[in-house]
């Protein structure tokens, strides 16, 4: 915390966090699960993962603007 900023606790963000795997992640397991056959779901565990999949990904629209 920046000096004169004392940290305190948010009772709503720490329920939040508390009833996430609960409350929060199935509504985004439904959403996801909703995507139409165009749309894809990426997951990355690392940030190298997400650079190789944007490198990758301009490589292709870079072949895609030659032919």
């Amino acid at each position: 915390m920046a000096a004169g900023c004392p940290e305190k606790i948010d009772l709503e963000f720490f329920r939040y966090v508390w009833t996430y795997r609960e409350q929060q992640r199935p509504k985004l397991v439904e959403y996801f699960e909703g995507l139409r056959p165009d749309q894809s779901l990426v997951c990355f565990t690392a940030r190298t993962q997400a650079d190789d999949y944007l490198k990758s990904l301009a490589r292709q629209q870079n072949r895609a603007s030659i032919h």
